[in-house]
């Protein structure tokens, strides 16, 4: 019963870490991308404030050149900000997530069995009383074992 416990406990513990991860994975390739959207403005509000410069400066043909490149990366920025968007989870990550659900809905339920043994019921019945008891001899022997 306890190396079940144990599995169930490593169960929970790579599912989390799988999750956690992906999750970082993730959020680096987005931040990647947020970088590279924010560069991209920061270039962009420097080629409109050329153009707008040069728009007032000359009037001629100057600032229509600021204004095309100002346009561009623009539409760079926009582009980049559409990769970097948040994605469905991977399959990798709801398998993981519903074995995290599993293991954690049986670890639950071998409580719940543990406080059903340790009603006042069970243990003045006695059948409670001989399971707990086999249970903890279980346990000892095993840490004997292990000593």
């Amino acid at each position: 019963m306890m190396n079940a416990h144990m599995l169930k406990f490593k169960i929970l513990y790579k599912a989390q870490a799988g999750l956690l991860e992906l999750s970082v994975s993730q959020l680096i390739s987005r931040l990647i991308f947020i970088l590279l959207a924010l560069c991209l403005f920061l270039i962009t509000f420097v080629f409109i404030n050329i153009g707008c410069y040069q728009l007032l400066a000359t009037q001629i043909g100057q600032w229509q050149s600021a204004f095309v490149l100002g346009t561009v990366n623009l539409a760079l920025t926009l582009l980049m900000l559409w990769f970097g968007r948040s994605k469905p989870p991977s399959k990798e990550q709801v398998i993981l997530e519903q074995a995290r659900e599993m293991a954690i809905a049986e670890i639950q339920a071998d409580g719940q069995q543990v406080k059903n043994l340790m009603s006042p019921g069970n243990l003045s019945s006695g059948t409670g009383l001989i399971t707990l008891v086999s249970m903890m001899l279980d346990i000892i022997r095993r840490r004997k074992k292990h000593q």
